[in-house]
């Protein structure tokens, strides 16, 4: 069972907070009571604080109007539905009380049963407001993080890598970078099938994570190819790039219903940012340490030289997989 929703009633009176509390308690709300604006700030500051409010306009040190002003000035992704309370009876005191970031408003002395309808308009608006959230928190999802292994997709790890170049531009420490490259993973799909090679990627990520610092990141560049970023690091060649390699020979992955053990190795190609370079300039010759990796058997590492990447045209480089 959900527990009831909490409503903070902000009023100074203290007969009209005792009647409010009351009602709350008999709708099955769980009231929240101050006797001020700065009260009702500092219990919107909490780690949970309740999302609906009646909120009296006129009360000391911060009246109502400012308590929503301030509030709505915060950047919330899931602001409080408020009802503003007030004595105040005409047109232009109720567009002062809306336009400030009242959600609602309702005179005194109010009608109880009204009450109770509006605060309902604020449970739904509240509801679909949070399933906003939630669709929105998917769409990202969907937007920077691949579906089967959770961690950032091309796009994601392709910014992140803008983001720490950038930083390597202002002055920061060496940013190291691995492509990744699962050796002979068309063969694990001919022989086993495809969701043993989703199987596959799924322990090589799992088997990075475990050996990653958190400053870290990887990100799935390709179908088994895996962008490997490792800012703020003085070695060269950045150790973490050789505990991938060694971790990965370890690694197993069932294969099929007979739960066959599947081994399987990786190739990596790294390279250490240089001064005045471009993320394509960098990514192109981590590419090309990947594919010397691969053409010299495999199950290894190769370091990127510093420099410019040199043209090549008598050998067209060999397939990665």
């Amino acid at each position: 069972m959900n527990p009831p929703e909490r409503v903070l009633i902000a009023e100074d009176d203290n007969v009209m907070r005792l009647i409010l509390e009351k009602h709350l308690s008999n709708w099955g709300y769980a009231a929240v009571t101050v006797k001020d604006g700065e009260e009702a700030l500092r219990e919107m500051e909490g780690e949970e604080p309740p999302r609906l409010m009646l909120l009296d306009w006129e009360m000391p040190r911060v009246d109502g109007v400012e308590v929503c002003r301030r509030l709505r000035a915060r950047d919330n992704s899931d602001p409080p539905y408020i009802i503003m309370v007030t004595a105040k009876d005409n047109a232009g005191d109720m567009v002062t009380c809306l336009d400030a970031g009242a959600s609602d408003c309702i005179r005194k002395p109010f009608d109880r049963d009204e009450l109770l309808a509006r605060m309902r308009v604020g449970e739904r608006t509240l509801q679909l407001q949070a399933q906003l959230n939630e669709a929105r928190r998917k769409m990202t999802q969907l937007a920077m993080y691949d579906a089967l292994t959770g961690i950032y997709n091309r796009r994601a790890a392709g910014e992140r890598l803008e983001q720490e170049l950038a930083r390597f531009r202002r002055g920061g420490s060496p940013l190291h970078v691995g492509l990744a490259d699962l050796d002979h993973f068309k063969a694990v799909n001919d022989q086993h099938g495809h969701q043993t090679g989703d199987a596959v990627i799924t322990a090589f990520v799992q088997g990075v994570r475990s050996v990653m610092r958190s400053s870290d990141v990887i990100g799935r560049w390709g179908g088994e190819e895996f962008l490997i970023i490792a800012p703020d690091s003085a070695t060269h060649p950045n150790p973490l790039f050789d505990r991938i390699l060694e971790h990965t020979r370890t690694l197993e992955a069932p294969a099929g219903e007979a739960g066959v053990a599947v081994r399987f190795t990786v190739s990596i190609g790294t390279a250490c940012a240089e001064s005045g370079e471009t993320m394509d300039d960098f990514l192109l010759r981590t590419d090309k340490a990947l594919y010397r990796a691969k053409d010299e058997g495999r199950d290894r590492i190769c370091h990127a030289e510093p420099g410019p990447v040199k043209t090549q045209t008598t050998k067209p480089p060999m397939p990665k997989n």
